[in-house]
């Protein structure tokens, strides 16, 4: 009897957890509750949900592109830079710096196109004879808005 009684509850209960009938209510003490809304969790499409691949970002797309040299490389005097860029009117500007923050270089330089167009580059640089370490080489343009430094790309070389 007891073994009987025992299954018949299991039943109901069970019944109840799977009942197909929409509740509206905000109850969450009954258990039969709690498993229909964790079952309703788990079927939410996936596009619904927020992951990083679809989360917005404020990241601002590179307009500089060094393709040489490349961050590490032993440069010496002369040495060549070069890459691609999209930036106003072409115009690019690079400074090389010693570890201490000398200057050894420093020049203004084109691109083969730019505003709205990606163009290539080609300079050569020539820094003082003497200097050998760490070194970093910065290339950027200049704000036609307020003559700031914008799009600056660092590639840390050693002078060799």
């Amino acid at each position: 009897m007891t073994r009987r009684l025992g299954a018949v509850v299991a039943i109901g209960l069970l019944a109840a957890s799977c009942s197909s009938s929409p509740s509206t209510s905000t109850s969450t003490s009954s258990p039969a509750r709690s498993t229909t809304s964790t079952a309703l969790a788990t079927t939410v499409p996936p596009s619904s949900v927020p992951s990083s691949s679809t989360a917005p970002t404020t990241t601002i797309p590179a307009m500089i592109r060094v393709d040489s040299p490349k961050p590490g490389a032993v440069v010496t005097s002369p040495f060549t830079l070069s890459g691609s860029a999209n930036v106003f009117e072409a115009a690019l500007n690079c400074e090389l710096a010693a570890a201490d923050g000398t200057i050894l270089a420093s020049m203004p330089f084109q691109a083969t196109a730019g505003t709205g167009t990606w163009g290539t580059y080609s300079t050569s640089i020539t820094f003082p004879s003497g200097h050998v370490g760490p070194a970093m080489l910065r290339v950027y343009s200049i704000s036609a808005k307020d003559g700031s430094r914008i799009n600056t790309v660092t590639v840390p070389v050693t002078l060799g």
